[in-house]
């Protein structure tokens, strides 16, 4: 019988695993940012992930054919809400190409980012009812959609059993990308003849209906602190009862800057200019032990994967970027024995030998 099924997962592999020709873009984004425990933190893009993409390294872990269903699902809720959207005259445009110097002077020099914002809103007001009741000609909201699932985006996302943001809280890699559509809007505003003073983002549970929505807005301008607030128009910051049952203060994070976020875009393009070798890595695959103790203390790890971590050495308990990563073979061939390799403390055959893969060939 024919699989009517794998032609479509293969076209849909190849039109979503692109080769980027150049530039940067808002997916990439990265911050160091201090945490609610006060705890030094990179959140956003690694750069040896953007340095592959860019300089066309073949890709060797491709996403599952589920995850391509769930890829489609996205697709077609984006398009929807644009539907419901554009029958109610709100929609202005959707899938927007951006492409912008978002230096605005830095004496660093021209920094190009290009992205496809999902859409772009009037502003508008409803009534007790939800029936709308202006809209506005001068005021727009950009719209950022995403769908997600499972247990811990109940958690982070909707706030579902979570002390520390009840209210919810976006993940930041979203946020950051956000931002950047707002470093760029002035081309937007420019065409479309509006003011963009907020890009919301949408998000759908697509396993049980669950949405909610952010607002990401800059408290300068087109730079300054990345400020995010939850549907209620509340900051999005740390519980006060979470600090008082933990027994510690809870800070709400800081450092979730515009410059900060192009310091760590500069540094992206620099390495970009040697296109032989790739920079240092910036998460781990399996925490090494002095970060393992830092996030076990913030509470960042489970306590089985605390336990994994333990009695398993080599589990890979570390950064999902890792995990998930569509280069990752390419970037730790010899999985969480890698930097023993580097390093020289171990021989490629050892380390295969220690993950239990048998090499075959030799003289």
């Amino acid at each position: 019988m024919t699989d009517i099924l794998k032609p479509v997962f293969d076209s849909m592999r190849k039109g979503n695993m692109r080769v980027s020709a150049g530039g940067l873009n808002p997916t990439g984004a990265s911050c160091i940012i201090k945490d609610e425990h006060g705890n030094e933190k990179l959140v956003g893009k690694c750069h040896r992930q953007v340095w592959y993409s860019k300089t066309g390294v073949e890709r060797t872990n491709f996403p599952d054919d589920k995850t391509f269903v769930k890829f489609a699902v996205g697709h077609a809720m984006e398009d929807n809400f644009q539907q419901q959207w554009n029958r109610m005259g709100l929609l202005i445009d959707g899938n927007i190409k951006i492409r912008e110097d978002i230096s605005h002077g830095d004496p660093r020099g021209e920094l190009i980012i290009s992205g496809e914002a999902d859409g772009l809103l009037r502003d508008f007001e409803v009534d007790s009812d939800g029936n709308i009741t202006q809209i506005s000609s001068t005021h727009a909201i950009g719209l950022e959609m995403k769908t997600n699932r499972g247990y811990f985006s109940k958690k982070e996302v909707y706030g579902i059993g979570n002390k520390k943001y009840p209210q919810g809280h976006p993940k930041l890699d979203h946020v950051m990308q956000t931002a950047m559509y707002l470093r760029m809007r002035g081309k937007m505003e420019e065409y479309y003849g509006v003011t963009i003073d907020s890009f919301r983002i949408v998000y759908c549970q697509v396993d049980d209906g669950f949405t909610t929505y952010f607002d990401i807005s800059l408290s300068d301008g087109y730079g300054g602190e990345v400020i995010i607030k939850d549907r209620n128009g509340n900051l999005v910051v740390p519980d006060a009862l979470a600090s008082l049952e933990a027994g510690i203060a809870l800070d709400p994070i800081k450092g979730l800057t515009i410059e900060n976020i192009m310091d760590r875009y500069y540094l992206s393009a620099a390495t970009l200019e040697d296109d032989e070798n790739p920079p240092d890595r910036d998460y781990q695959l399996r925490y090494d032990e002095e970060t393992f103790e830092t996030k076990q203390a913030a509470g960042d790890i489970s306590k089985t994967g605390a336990g994994t971590w333990e009695k398993k050495p080599l589990a890979e308990i570390g950064d999902w970027q890792c995990r998930y990563c569509d280069w990752k073979e390419v970037c730790l061939p010899y999985g969480v024995l890698t930097k023993a390799v580097e390093d020289g403390l171990l021989t490629p055959e050892a380390a295969m030998g220690q993950l239990g893969i048998t090499v075959f060939g030799g003289e």
